[in-house]
């Protein structure tokens, strides 16, 4: 399980595909829905999932809520590599989807799975 750094502040940046998903809702979930004494998350939270399809996106309403309740705290890119193109007109990958991003110019937490 993931816990949330010691900066309440900092940007977390989540890169994933598929259903390795799954511990970074956990960690997305004590962020932003679970009461925790000694932390409140203030910072940025940003995830980038890449599937096929939009069909094999997992947990999408979940995510979208965050998006609704957290706009100032979450941000969340889907890649869908048989479904978006990238500036080139072939198959978007998430490389495609940070390269077009700001994230590279503040300092992060950054977390593959």
């Amino acid at each position: 399980m993931f816990l949330p750094e010691d900066d309440p502040n900092a940007t977390h940046i989540m890169i994933t595909t598929g259903t390795a998903v799954a511990p970074y809702r956990g960690y997305l979930r004590r962020m932003f829905m679970e009461s925790v004494s000694n932390f409140k998350f203030g910072g940025l939270a940003w995830l980038f999932l890449k599937v096929a399809n939009s069909d094999s996106l997992l947990y999408d309403d979940e995510f979208n809520k965050y998006l609704q309740d957290y706009p100032d705290n979450f941000r969340f890119d889907r890649v869908l590599s048989r479904e978006q193109q990238n500036r080139n007109g072939g198959k978007m990958y998430v490389q495609d989807k940070m390269s077009s991003s700001y994230w590279m110019e503040v300092p992060t937490f950054t977390f593959v799975g």
